[in-house]
């Protein structure tokens, strides 16, 4: 059994720290045994709400975990592609086999090339599906040639605005990865990945104030924000209830993260962060409080 209360997440351009502010966690790494499932109506009243909260907690770590995975692996050699299909394709069904199919004879035209990737797909207002794809580390197409082996309609390879960091791409490309993903769900995987690609690093630590208070004045800081989180915990008769706590999510630039000029910044107040550091124990929290 371990005791943490940050979940440290490094991925190539950021670090994000997420710091319960109230307590600590427990971790047990003994899986419990997995009971019978369940219809929701079968639920208690505790464990339906449990059960959105899980669903409405993984949606939007997914959201996230896209975002990390393409910061992990875009570079210059990254493509942005976005394909459609000359008909009115709109079965979903239908739209993904006609995907994996490109999917194979671009990888047969690639042989020398491991060809790694993320794609989503997406509606269009008629209807028809279309899909987003990233192409990791893949030589350069003409777009003449993406058509001709993609072969059911248009291709357009997206540029990146120049205004954007490299800590900034993962933000920038989600969005079309995740709009509407809970309801893509229903139909087909929100999005599929290939194989090998690089993932976040996650850790679980145990940090004091002094340590978190370290990472804001020896780090860039790029984004601060102190919010409130429902979580489960047991009172003292051993029952399950809702508590509210309070966490702070950082993100710091890495090291290695390249400072291309002429790139919007996150927003970060200064004034924020100068209050956050002043505080040195639980009984100065108001000070933390007193800049929000």
């Amino acid at each position: 059994m371990k005791f943490y209360n940050t979940e440290k997440i490094v991925s190539k351009s950021t670090t994000e720290y997420i710091v319960n502010l109230d307590g600590f966690y427990v971790y047990d790494f003994k899986r419990g045994e997995v009971g019978k499932r369940r219809d929701f109506d079968e639920l208690s009243t505790l464990e339906q709400m449990q059960s959105i909260r899980r669903k409405e907690r993984y949606y939007r770590d997914k959201i996230f975990y896209i975002r990390r995975l393409v910061d992990c692996n875009y570079d210059d050699k990254s493509s942005f592609l976005t394909i459609t299909f000359k008909e009115n394709i709109t079965d979903v069904k239908l739209a993904h086999n006609e995907f994996e199919k490109f999917m194979k004879r671009l990888k047969r035209y690639l042989k020398r090339t491991k060809v790694k990737y993320i794609a989503t797909w997406e509606r269009q207002k008629r209807g028809a599906v279309h899909y987003h794809i990233i192409l990791f580390d893949v030589p350069f197409m003409d777009v003449n040639k993406l058509e001709e082996i993609w072969g059911n309609g248009f291709v357009k390879i997206n540029q990146i605005a120049e205004s954007v960091k490299q800590w900034e791409i993962g933000v920038y490309l989600t969005k079309y990865f995740v709009k509407d993903i809970d309801k893509k769900e229903r139909y087909a995987n929100a999005y599929s990945k290939s194989r090998g690609l690089i993932e976040p690093n996650e850790y679980k630590q145990k940090l004091d104030l002094d340590a978190v208070n370290d990472i804001l004045l020896n780090n860039e800081v790029l984004h601060i924000k102190k919010f409130k989180a429902i979580q489960v915990k047991k009172n003292e008769f051993g029952r399950e209830e809702f508590c509210e706590v309070e966490k702070l999510y950082i993100v710091t630039k890495n090291s290695t993260c390249k400072n291309i000029q002429g790139v919007l910044k996150l927003e970060c107040n200064t004034n924020k962060q100068e209050n956050i550091v002043l505080f040195k124990n639980k009984e100065n929290k108001k000070e933390l409080e007193a800049a929000n």
